[in-house]
Parts: structure tokens; C-alpha cells; sequence
């Protein structure tokens, strides 16, 4: 089982070097983001991570994981993974005609799939009617080019990160999570996994990715000061406000075999039993092995702290 730790310095995870040099641009911004979020993760958290080895070093692979912390989640799999990963990401929460034009612009560089959640559309434009950057009747056209350009990754042999649940549990704008709980696995990245394995293509093997979060020893006393409007003490968004590293356990599971969910259109009872039996994975290799997530988080408010269901 491949651990991986990182302790400031000696910070380090091993990569595979191709014989001969790739420059598309894909690859380029890849080492860009991968770079920021190696110094990020060396600032931020304390990483440990196993399993490694169940991450096919090339092929396709589509790798669903829990989303728990809506920036850390993203710095330990860039950090750890050990090839070029792409992330299908939700882009409506960003605001104004700039920073729409920013993040695709640097979605489409690295080939980042992007679509948008109709209920979060629909939730700003009730709430913040002059503050969505895009409209409601936008959502089918990205879904359908997300899931095009998702599927060609995988076929292209590329590995894909999908966060099933859509939200994370931990964000300064908005998630309808409550506490450390899990929301049901929606059913894209398998039916993306079975259309990138049709017509005799090689099949897209679904590797469930689990993370723990905790606060690391001796960082529960530092937080930032929250600002008007924020969190109330002894919510679980409080660890907004952290400051200092938090302790993030990565585990890879074994990769699972999408192939059941390939029959017909990829729907039915097949595609749910394979969907739920990822969601359970995922959820078995999130749990702690001491305590609960956010351990000590109800330390910095004098609260009970929030445990895993």
C-alpha cells in the first residue's frame, strides 16, 4: 500500500517521465497547476495517502471521489496522483462575463470538462437576480459538451477526476450539505465511463477515492478571524476560518469494473447498482482511522465535534 507523506520540504511525490517530451497545452498548464498545488499543499495540509498503486499508471481511468473541502480536495489529487489528471468541474458559481471568460479559458487549456448545476443556476438567479454569470437555459448545451469532452478524455486514454455528490462539504459560497454528511452519487461518471467503453474500446476501470479530513495537531487553536456574516460558532463551515494545516487522509480504492453499466443506454438497474456500490466505497474509505472528520474542529468553538455518519 503506497503512503505518501508531506512535511514542508520534504515534500515529494513521484511522477512518471515520458521518454519524449510532450508540449501540447494541455500538458504545459497541467505542470502550471500542479506546481501551485504542490505549494499550496505544503502550506495547507498534511497529507497521507493510500492505495496509491490501485491508480492505473496509464490507460484509461476515471477516478470518483468524495468532496469534502472545495479547494483540498483538488490540491491532494493533484499532489498525489502520478499522471496527468483532468477534473470535471461545475463552473456556475463563478461571477460576472470576466471571470467566466477567465475560468473557461483556463478550463479549456487543460482540458477540464465543464458543466453547470441547473438547481445552483436556478438557486442564484432567485437569490442573486443581477450576480450569475450564466443562464439557466445554458445548462443542457454545457452538460452535453462536458460529457462529449469527458468521454474523449477517457478514450484518449486520459484520467479523469469526477466528485459524484456535485457538492463539497466544506465552501465559502454555498452547499446544501449539512455537517460531514454524504449526498447520493449521481449517476454521470458511470454512464461517462460506459460511453468512453462502447464499440469495442477499451474498457474505463472507476477507482473510488476516499478523504478524511482532520485538524492537524497543534493548528486547532489557530483560525482566522471570520468576517460579517460568517459561519456560526460550532459549524462545521467554521473550518473555513482555519487557520494553519488541516491533516488529509487520500485513500484509492480498487478499481471497479463499469462494464456492468454499459448495457443498452446505459441506464437501469445495472447503472444504479454500480453507482451504489461506488458510493459505498467511497464512503468506507473516507472514514477516519481514529475519531471523526474535523477531529478538534469543535475545539475551536467549545463544541462537540462533527463526526462522520
Amino acid at each position: 500500500m503506497a503512503t505518501v507523506r508531506n512535511r514542508g520540504r520534504d515534500l515529494w511525490i513521484p511522477h512518471l517521465r515520458p521518454k519524449t517530451l510532450d508540449v501540447s497545452v494541455d500538458t504545459v498548464c497541467w505542470l502550471g497547476i500542479r506546481s501551485a498545488a504542490r505549494l499550496g499543499a505544503a502550506r495547507r495540509i498534511c497529507l497521507h495517502v493510500e492505495g496509491l498503486d490501485h491508480v492505473p499508471a496509464r490507460g484509461p481511468v476515471l477516478i470518483a471521489s468524495r468532496h469534502f473541502h472545495h479547494l483540498y480536495d483538488a490540491l491532494a489529487l493533484l499532489t498525489t496522483v502520478p499522471r496527468q489528471v483532468h477534473f470535471f468541474v461545475a463552473l456556475d458559481w463563478v461571477h460576472g462575463r470576466s471571470g467566466r471568460r477567465f475560468m473557461e479559458g483556463l478550463c479549456r487549456a487543460a482540458r477540464w470538462p465543464v458543466i453547470l448545476r441547473q438547481e445552483e443556476i436556478a438557486r442564484q438567479a432567485r437569490e442573486h437576480p443581477q450576480g450569475p454569470a450564466y443562464r439557466l437555459d445554458e445548462t443542457s448545451r454545457y452538460l452535453r459538451q462536458g460529457i462529449a469532452e469527458a468521454t474523449a478524455l477517457l478514450r484518449a486514454g486520459r484520467a479523469l477526476v469526477v466528485f459524484p455528490e456535485g457538492y463539497p462539504n466544506i465552501d465559502p459560497r454555498y452547499t446544501p450539505k449539512q455537517g460531514a454528511e454524504f449526498l447520493p452519487f449521481r449517476p454521470g461518471f458511470a454512464r461517462m465511463a460506459a460511453l468512453a467503453a462502447r464499440d469495442g474500446r477499451a474498457p474505463v476501470p472507476v477507482v473510488p477515492a476516499g478523504l478524511s479530513y482532520s485538524v492537524a495537531p497543534g493548528e486547532a487553536g489557530r483560525r482566522d478571524v471570520p468576517t460579517p456574516g460568517g459561519p456560526a460558532p460550532g459549524d462545521l463551515s467554521d473550518a473555513l476560518w482555519l487557520r494553519g494545516r488541516w491533516q488529509v487522509t487520500l485513500r484509492f480504492g480498487r478499481p471497479l469494473d463499469a462494464g456492468v453499466a454499459r448495457g443498452g443506454e446505459g441506464a437501469g438497474a445495472p447503472l444504479a447498482a454500480f453507482v451504489r456500490q461506488v458510493e459505498r466505497e467511497v464512503q468506507a474509505l473516507s472514514q477516519p482511522a481514529m475519531g471523526g472528520d474535523v477531529a478538534a474542529l469543535g475545539d475551536l468553538a467549545g463544541q462537540p465535534a462533527v463526526l462522520s455518519g
